[in-house]
């Protein structure tokens, strides 16, 4: 009783790599179903990676990368854009693009979470040590 393919019927390549790999595997982009801080944070990391896949197969392929590549628009959950555009905005869908969604999530981001600021003072007392008898200035942080 044989339990797999004999050798001789597969091919050499995919003797030596294990399996056959596809030549083309769809990308999915990343949706934006929250729109807290350390959401979106993640969300913008994996949209450059996203995009650098793309960028990366429209050179190999010579495809046109506008069109291959999902917008940030429609990256959004429906919903949670209607709400942002209708309670933020007062505008309508329609009348959002990319780049006003990009400097929001941007905005979002880069601004302080929650607006609050920690005690660096009390931070640096509490967690900042030197040993100033340390020679190598970089060394002398504990």
């Amino acid at each position: 009783m044989e339990l797999g393919p004999s050798k001789e019927k597969i091919p050499m390549k995919e003797r030596e790599y294990g399996g056959a790999h596809p030549i083309f595997t769809p990308v999915l982009p990343p949706e934006i179903t929250s729109t807290s801080h350390a959401a979106l944070v993640q969300w913008r990391k994996e949209r450059k990676a996203y995009e650098d896949i793309m960028r990366a197969r429209c050179q190999t392929s010579g495809e046109d990368y506008a069109a291959v590549t999902r917008s940030v628009k429609d990256s959004f959950d429906r919903k949670l854009l209607e709400t942002w555009c209708r309670l933020r905005w007062q505008v309508a869908v329609t009348e959002v693009d990319d780049d006003r969604l990009r400097s929001e999530i941007d905005n979002i981001i880069n601004s302080v979470k929650s607006h609050t600021l920690p005690d660096v003072q009390a931070l640096f007392k509490k967690e900042l040590h030197f040993n100033l008898k340390e020679s190598d200035v970089s060394e002398r942080v504990l």
